[in-house]
């Protein structure tokens, strides 16, 4: 499995229209997101599988954004161990904590879960993921 950060913005384009995110405004804050984050992909250089993506809320905290290709789907395992490796890392170098928001009862929650974060405010319609290393 090849990595690569930062991932390249025409890549986290691709991966956000397949997630169903390809109108002019999703690409356009696809793009300003990529300018001011970390950002790693994984997969073949030309048809990356998944990315995550650290936008800087502020000086001490990062939101992350997964994007998952459905080519994904049998690579979980790796992908799973590639993200617990990358937010330990980010966390341990930074000393940043690292959020999510996901949908209460979704496989993002589920996701977020299996990589380590834990519940925080549930409005019903979003729930807070938190990681803290």
């Amino acid at each position: 499995m090849e990595l690569r950060s930062p991932a390249l913005l025409m890549n986290l384009q691709i991966l956000a229209a397949k997630d169903g995110y390809s109108n002019s405004m999703s690409v356009k804050l696809v793009a300003a997101q990529w300018r001011r984050s970390i950002s790693i992909e994984a997969g073949p250089a030309s048809a990356p599988v998944c990315a995550l993506v650290f936008y800087p809320v502020d000086n001490e905290t990062f939101e992350m954004c997964s994007l998952f290709a459905p080519e994904a789907s049998g690579q979980m395992l790796k992908l799973v161990r590639i993200g617990q490796l990358t937010l330990r890392k980010l966390v341990k170098d930074t000393g940043s904590s690292i959020f999510c928001i996901v949908h209460p009862g979704s496989p993002g929650e589920r996701m977020a879960k299996i990589l380590g974060f834990q519940a925080g405010e549930n409005t019903g319609k979003r729930l807070r993921m938190n990681y803290h290393g």
